[in-house]
């Protein structure tokens, strides 16, 4: 679980890391490099954002048990 109050998350790196709990924060979302995954296997481990998603040479891939789709 992610949360907090004006807080980015930055990715950076190759590698991938993954969100597979609710996650609540008002900052920006950065994908600089590498994969961040979002999973949901439940409508209740969403990943809401109240700020903007940055695709900054990474890659956002989205998966839920009714859809996936990769943005880069």
């Amino acid at each position: 679980n992610l949360t907090g109050a004006g807080a980015s998350v930055t990715k950076s790196g190759t590698g991938t890391a993954q969100f597979t709990t609710q996650s609540t924060f008002t900052g920006a979302l950065n994908v600089n490099e590498g994969r961040l995954i979002v999973s949901s296997a439940t409508a209740s481990n969403d990943l809401n954002l109240a700020s903007a998603v940055n695709l900054g040479g990474g890659i956002l891939e989205i998966n839920a048990n009714f859809f996936s789709k990769s943005f880069n």
